[in-house]
């Protein structure tokens, strides 16, 4: 068995000298079993659990047939490209008649958790797998591993007591079904971001097999050979980031830390995504060194070592950087025009500045009072001057007075070298438009509405906080003026408002609702509405029966996984993506008193982008429907452009799969009820047939980047539920109007400022349904209405602006009406 395991350990690992053979284990085996195969349980940045632990069993088996008398060391998988499944294995150990066997992981869970963990077999009764050993193994390995990582530790524990139960014993597979002592290693966490970079580094898949190797020698009392091993991390002193390509020089032997070039490339294209600083050096004698470290752009330094004899020597090095402090970027931007008299000014640093050199060279042409803000470790300066003039060019000058942390004045020009002043101007607007509606939910005209349905305003900037206030806004019934009761509330994101209105009660179906805006909406700057605004919708004749899947008031970290333990999620920022409950936000329909906050962030370096928010277990988990009901979610969005969609398992009594909703555009700010009507919708594209079979069950969130859309940003779910309509069968009392044919209808007044009403007549319900403005050159100006719409006349106002509140010029437009096979277009002319 040696001479079959040594040409391809050869390969993969450095050779390593020593002075002796370790004896005490002649006539003893271990069974090695690197978990999973292949790039299974795939982690943070492309690399796999699977691909560390070969490498980390394939250096432990090295070690112990080159350097003691053990009888025999096998091992489960000797590469990336065999599948062995579990019972493989331990039928394999048994048959071979190990001693032995070790299997080892890394485990998954949060970016932020990062942990070691140990399994020994138990019974359900508490009582030690039988042969009994792997308990005392575990608790030598915990404490090695845990003591070489340098992280937190969850203890060594029985698998049945730590999985809350099991049905005779032993939990894990790989104790229960050997005939040997065993026990299972979790080594740090491949979902945690600094953790497996460094796992992607060949020594320290060593660095985790010494851990495991000094523990076989101590269970069986065998005195430790002299170590000889420095290692450590190289990291930035004011960012705390590791280096990359950092010389390392100890006594003659030298080390540089791994790069995008040499070991990186391999699992991203970003050159400046990954890094881990790490550096090992082992067979060393027992003596002080001189540990020397110097990386272009950095001041050098170094420290005397000495090696201890009975554990790793760890030597952590912070290096300064050499670059003088510069400003990386300024609110407003230099030449910025049309800024807001209201506008902060902010400059962000590379370093950390000293506050009082830099705010005594600070100059502001024309001259302004101002308040001084020191944030992010003092490399973030807000000043809040006290007013700024409309229409007005102002320049901001630091001169070279101004100096970081250690005296290093300011690298103006950004040339490397310091000594020169930073200036850039910027140019006021003048605002005095008052706030304009963007949209509204439900949709002026709409029919068919849900019977308590999230009103949803949203204004083109942010509203004055006196605009705060239930009075200026209304719903009630069209008929009777009777207003319905519930909460207003206002949301603020990316410089618009957002107001909602949640109905205590289910609206009267059937019935003709309006939503009132009074005059008197004003934007910060005071610029106030003078026209009452007024939209309308009409309830639908069902009820629903909700069946709710997950309210997210508890049980959220429990059942649902991070984005990051998801083998399907790539192509995010792991630092800016994850959930968090929240309990502030929440959807008010059902006075829920938690929800699912998922902040998100895109790698910029990657092509293609997915994250996946899984339901692993719990009563949600244990939720089954079938395609005849509609999938929906109480949302708020966030208005960034990005894709949100619903994932299923499907075919749950068959072979199963997965399928998915289409994507929904999150074009919204504030809250909104997203809807998949299973039957009618349609699925998406993922890793199903594309076809809903019966016994269906919820798999996941999903949410992808869209070109142009924002990169970082957060939404909150709430209330996941299926549900099923109930007709009512409401007969109206009234005779409406009932066209015969669809009808585009010439706009009223034209030519108009600066609002004018387009109408359409349309004979029965039409299910895609779209009323469009374009100007005269063809480009696409604002989407007036979208949507089902039933039989009769449907009126809208257009208020001369596009989709971004922006005033159109005076000229001619073209309005079309499209649904599924009817086209029309009419003319209308704007007038200033």
């Amino acid at each position: 068995m040696k001479k079959m395991f040594f040409f391809i350990i050869l390969l993969l690992l450095p050779s390593v000298t020593w002075a002796q053979e370790i004896t005490g284990l002649e006539g003893w085996t271990i069974y090695l079993d690197p978990g999973h195969s292949r790039t299974e349980n795939m982690g943070i940045y492309n690399y796999s659990e699977a691909q560390k632990v070969l490498r980390v069993g394939l250096a432990l088996q090295k070690m112990l047939l080159d350097r003691t008398d053990i009888e025999d060391a096998y091992i489960s998988r000797e590469n990336d490209q065999v599948s062995v499944g579990l019972s493989e294995r331990s039928d394999e150990a048994n048959q071979l008649g190990a001693d032995w066997y070790h299997s080892i992981h890394s485990n998954a869970g949060s970016s932020t958790a990062n942990n070691t963990l140990l399994l020994w077999g138990q019974y359900s009764d508490g009582r030690e797998k039988v042969p009994n050993g792997g308990k005392a193994m575990s608790d030598i390995m915990l404490q090695n591993l845990t003591d070489g990582y340098r992280i937190p530790t969850i203890g060594s524990r029985g698998d049945c007591s730590f999985y809350g139960g099991c049905n005779g014993g032993p939990y894990l597979s790989v104790n229960r079904r050997t005939t040997m002592p065993s026990e299972l290693s979790e080594g740090g966490f491949h979902t945690h971001p600094i953790q497996n970079m460094r796992n992607m580094n060949a020594d320290w898949k060593r660095l985790e097999a010494y851990t495991f190797f000094w523990s076989i020698l101590q269970l069986h009392e065998i005195q430790l050979p002299p170590i000889g091993i420095v290692t450590g991390y190289i990291t930035d002193k004011e960012t705390g980031l590791p280096l990359n390509g950092v010389r390392v020089q100890l006594g003659d032997s030298v080390v540089v830390t791994d790069t995008f070039q040499s070991l990186f490339n391999k699992y991203t294209t970003n050159p400046d995504l990954l890094h881990n600083g790490f550096f090992f050096f082992e067979d060393l004698p027992d003596t002080t060194f001189s540990l020397k470290v110097e990386k272009e752009g950095y001041y050098p330094d170094s420290m005397q070592v000495t090696i201890q004899n009975d554990f790793f020597t760890f030597a952590d090095m912070e290096l300064l950087s050499s670059t003088p402090p510069q400003v990386t970027s300024t609110i407003p931007a230099n030449g910025d025009t049309s800024v807001s008299i209201l506008a902060l000014i902010q400059l962000n640093f590379n370093r950390e500045m000293d506050r009082a050199t830099v705010e005594n060279a600070l100059q502001i042409t024309p001259n302004i009072s101002t308040e001084f803000i020191w944030q992010n470790g003092d490399k973030r300066l807000i000043i809040n001057p006290e007013s700024l003039v409309p229409l007005t060019e102002y320049k901001v000058i630091l001169d070279t007075t101004a100096h970081d942390s250690r005296g290093v004045s300011i690298d103006g020009n950004v040339d490397g070298i310091a000594g020169d002043p930073f200036e850039f101007t910027f140019t006021t607007g003048i605002d005095n438009h008052a706030p304009t509606v963007l949209t509204v939910y439900p949709l002026n005209g709409v029919k068919f509405v849900e019977l308590r349905p999230v009103v949803n305003i949203v204004f083109d900037e942010l509203l004055n906080d006196s605009t705060h206030s239930a009075d200026l806004f209304s719903l009630f019934i069209s008929a009777t003026g009777e207003k319905v009761a519930g909460t207003w509330k206002f949301y603020n994101s990316y410089e618009q408002t957002s107001v909602n209105f949640f109905p205590e009660v289910d609206l009267e179906p059937g019935t003709l609702y309006k939503i009132k805006i009074d005059t008197g909406v004003a934007d910060l700057l005071g610029n106030a509405t003078r026209i009452i605004r007024n939209f309308s919708f009409t309830t639908g004749e069902n009820y629903f029966n909700v069946t709710s899947i997950d309210d997210f008031d508890s049980g959220i970290t429990e059942n649902w996984w991070q984005p990051h333990q998801s083998g399907s999620t790539f192509g995010i920022d792991t630092d800016s993506t994850r959930y968090t409950l929240e309990g502030e936000n929440t959807n008010l329909i059902t006075q829920s008193t938690g929800a699912m906050k998922i902040s998100y962030g895109w790698d910029s370096a990657t092509s293609s982008h997915l994250l996946r928010l899984y339901l692993s277990k719990g009563a949600p988990r244990a939720v089954e429907f079938d395609k005849e009901y509609t999938l929906q979610a109480y949302v708020f969005g966030d208005g960034s452009g990005n894709g949100f969609r619903f994932a299923l398992d499907d075919n749950l009594a068959g072979s199963g799969g997965h399928e998915v909703s289409p994507w929904f555009v999150i074009d919204w700010i504030g809250w909104k009820l997203v809807t998949w009507d299973m039957m009618n919708d349609g699925v998406g594209s993922w890793i199903g047939d594309g076809i809903l079979d019966d016994a269906l069950r919820i798999d996941s969130f999903q949410m992808t980047y869209f070109e142009g859309a924002n990169r970082y940003g957060e939404i909150i779910v709430d209330d996941l539920r299926v549900v099923k309509s109930i007709p009512l069968g409401i007969t109206e009392e009234t005779v409406e109007f009932v066209p015969t044919s669809i009808t585009l209808h010439q706009n009223y007044p034209n030519p108009f400022n600066p609002e004018t009403t387009i109408s359409f007549s349309i004979p029965q319900e039409q299910s895609e349904v779209k009323l469009v403005i374009y100007d005269i050159l063809g480009k696409k100006v604002r989407e007036v209405a979208q949507g089902n719409f039933g039989p009769g006349m449907h009126e809208f106002v257009w208020d001369g602006k596009n989709k971004l509140g922006q005033q159109m010029p005076s000229g001619i437009y073209v309005y079309f009406l499209k649904t599924a096979d009817f086209v029309a277009a009419k003319r209308m002319m704007l007038l200033k």
